[in-house]
């Protein structure tokens, strides 16, 4: 497994809420169980997916899993939300 990491491979491209509320627009967010967020970065997607369904009128127990390679973004933290190289 490789564990040093150039600039090169690391490349980020966060995800904008913009494009977020365009590709989510028509999901039924009661139906989903699980996300997976591969390349996760700082975890937008993640951390939408929380917001979407932590509202007063939605409140579902769902599974957020991240993959991130890069050990720095890996340790942003999220609670709630497993994060694995």
């Amino acid at each position: 497994m490789k564990t040093n990491f150039t600039e090169q491979d690391l490349q980020f491209y966060p995800t904008p809420k913009s494009l977020l509320d365009r590709i989510t627009d028509s999901l039924k967010w009661n139906k989903i169980t699980s996300v997976l967020e591969p390349s996760a970065g700082k975890g937008d997607i993640a951390d939408y997916v929380k917001e979407k369904l932590n509202t007063p009128y939605t409140r579902y127990d769902i599974q957020i899993d991240c993959i991130e390679k890069d050990p720095a973004l890996r340790k942003t933290g999220r609670k709630g939300i497993s994060c694995d190289p």
